[in-house]
């Protein structure tokens, strides 16, 4: 968690001088998991910031900081094996849960990752501006760390073992910290999207989703999907999200959206038709000769 703070503060420091060339932005939106446990979106729980610094007008690199909660629940009861290697609830986290008493399977994982990434736009220099949302379409690829903490509810509200197969008994007290130390921290990949529209000067609205293909599957607490069958991969995060970006240098005027989604005029602009229109204006004929 040092090793972020370290990297986030020097990005911030960062910025007086490289001001020129860099903008800021905001986000938020939903963050969730691809993994053994059935994944449970309850409205936002994701809040990022970032940092952009713009090698070309269609390029740039990304480097962006985010908070997120995931959470799941199955549906279905795991029970522990009784012999043999597979199965699900095999974790030490697991050993109170007999092969007589079954647990739906739940998590809670706080993530803090640290993402930096390379963008570029393809359509940029070749779309006219009514292909807004296509003109300003991004794919980025880049690298991850991570920083997680995964916490289970494993127990009732008297701290004995859930011993009813009804679910809808289960509190939402997630009380008991995952004890894969060594898994906390993990390296990523991350791949995405983005559209921008432009909606004021120096101002976007951004629209993304990314992944973060990673090495670990013990980011929901459980390895195994179950009895005698692997889970088929690594768990998978995952978000979509909106926010709000400001360039730190406004050189030119950013492109005004009206309510008709075609490009207004700037005012500069309506200055420079209305002297056009008047060096067209037929001169004023000669005198005739006597």
């Amino acid at each position: 968690m040092r090793v972020i703070s370290c990297i986030i503060t020097c990005i911030i420091l960062s910025f007086t001088s490289l001001k020129a060339q860099s903008s800021l932005g905001l986000g938020t939106g939903i963050f969730g998991m691809k993994a053994d446990v059935d994944s449970k979106i309850v409205g936002a729980n994701l809040g990022s910031i970032q940092w952009r610094y713009h090698l070309t007008k269609s390029t740039f690199i990304k480097a962006e900081f985010v908070h997120a909660i995931a959470r799941g629940e199955d549906d279905e009861i795991s029970r522990n094996p009784e012999f043999g290697l597979g199965g699900r609830l095999i974790e030490p986290d697991y050993q109170a849960y007999a092969e007589s008493v079954g647990l739906f399977s739940n998590y809670r994982t706080r993530f803090d990752l640290l993402a930096v990434s390379i963008s570029i736009s393809p359509f940029l220099n070749s779309l006219e501006d009514e292909y807004l949302s296509l003109k300003y379409l991004s794919i980025h690829f880049g690298v991850a760390m991570s920083y997680h903490k995964t916490m289970l509810n494993l127990l009732d509200e008297n701290d004995a073992i859930y011993s009813s197969e009804n679910r809808y008994l289960y509190d939402d007290t997630f009380e008991t910290v995952f004890s894969l130390e060594n898994q906390n921290y993990t390296t990523m990949l991350n791949f995405g999207m983005e559209t921008k529209f432009p909606f004021a000067l120096g101002t976007e609205l951004f629209v993304s989703a990314e992944v973060f293909p990673q090495f670990s599957d013990y980011l929901d607490g459980i390895m195994y999907r179950i009895r005698d069958r692997p889970s088929r991969s690594n768990d998978l995060p995952y978000y979509a999200g909106v926010g709000i970006l400001y360039k730190l240098n406004q050189v030119e005027e950013s492109p005004r959206i009206n309510t008709t989604g075609t490009r207004t005029k700037s005012a500069s602009s309506k200055k420079r038709s209305a002297s056009k229109k008047k060096k067209k204006r037929k001169k004023p004929g000669t005198k005739k000769r006597n």
